[in-house]
């Protein structure tokens, strides 16, 4: 007879569905100690990814997410193409393995770019790459299409980098024999960093290092050009590559079995038919109090001279909003 301290074994599933869930989930927190406004972060996170299968997002613990995606292809190039952010917060995330409890997964390290600027010519080489690498971090990959010739204005490298250890500015390298350069790094789509520490995941403001100093002197040994320069885009409307939780009947229907072909993907029109139904009826109670000469011209600005404080109304350009009024 079983007792309490006995284990119980449990055989390895085969189901096939289970298992492809696991291999196409991640998780993962921003780094912040701040509380992440949930609904702008899924909207935002999936504008920027745009999955073309989707991607369900939820919160099983305090800033702890998953996202499960429903494409291998989706997958790789968001767990490979990061780092990744919102509001300036990066995101650490990881892979979850079969037996693994998602909420106990060790979260600190992010892949990001590097860029080895000053790098004396001839120094261009993978293996001079994967030792700068580790000194960073844990070297991960060597750009080869960008790295081709003997000489560039920087060497771009992919680096593992620990969270719980500052990010490194320079470092000296020498030949044997010769004397020491200092090569000089820049991260690509690095989030907030602390120039007085150099942690990531705060700013000065709040460097508990820097409270625990009895006078702020105000050195700071990190500062904005350990940023690489990059393009940004514009990112919204992420709503058309979520797959939604809704809350019907007091039960959460997880919609992940539902047909997902890409962007044109109508979901819950009942729910957006709804939505609409309450703009309009707010458009048309925000236009129930313009004047005349304003619905005329919504540019237009005017003295209500029956008011004897002459407050001034305006109203946005933008049809069917409504601006700034009784200034």
């Amino acid at each position: 007879m079983d007792t309490e301290d006995d284990g119980l074994i449990i055989p390895r599933p085969i189901d096939a569905e289970a298992n492809s869930l696991i291999h196409l989930s991640l998780v993962g927190r921003f780094l912040t100690e701040r509380t992440i406004r949930t609904m702008i972060m899924k909207d935002r996170m999936a504008s920027i990814w745009r999955p073309v299968k989707g991607v369900s997002i939820s919160e099983i613990q305090t800033n702890i997410f998953l996202f499960q995606f429903f494409h291998i292809l989706d997958f790789n190039r968001i767990y490979e193409g990061g780092p990744w952010s919102f509001d300036n917060n990066m995101l650490i995330l990881s892979k979850i393995h079969r037996g693994e409890i998602p909420t106990e997964v060790p979260l600190f390290h992010i892949p990001v770019w590097v860029q080895v600027h000053n790098l004396p010519a001839g120094f261009m080489s993978q293996e001079v790459g994967k030792l700068l690498g580790n000194a960073i971090g844990e070297y991960l990959a060597y750009d080869e299409k960008h790295n081709t010739s003997f000489w560039k204005a920087y060497m771009r490298i992919r680096v593992n980098l620990d969270i719980r250890k500052p990010i490194l500015k320079e470092k000296k390298i020498k030949n044997p024999g010769e004397e020491w350069k200092t090569v000089n790094f820049k991260y690509e789509r690095l989030g907030q960093f602390c120039y007085f520490c150099g942690f990531l995941g705060h700013n000065d403001s709040f460097c508990r290092k820097l409270f625990d100093s009895q006078v702020d002197d105000e050195t700071r040994n990190w500062d904005a050009s350990l940023r690489a320069t990059l393009r940004q885009q514009g990112n919204y409307g992420g709503a058309k590559w979520l797959r939604y939780e809704i809350n019907k009947d007091d039960k959460i229907i997880t919609h992940l079995d539902a047909p997902h072909n890409g962007p044109e993907v109508d979901h819950h029109q009942d729910a957006k038919t709804e939505s609409n139904s309450v703009l309009d009826k707010k458009r048309r109670r925000d236009q129930e109090g313009i004047p005349k000469q304003l619905k005329e011209n919504p540019t237009h600005s005017i003295v209500d001279e029956e008011n004897d404080s002459q407050r001034f109304h305006f109203l946005s350009a933008v049809p069917g909003t409504q601006g700034c009024q009784g200034l």
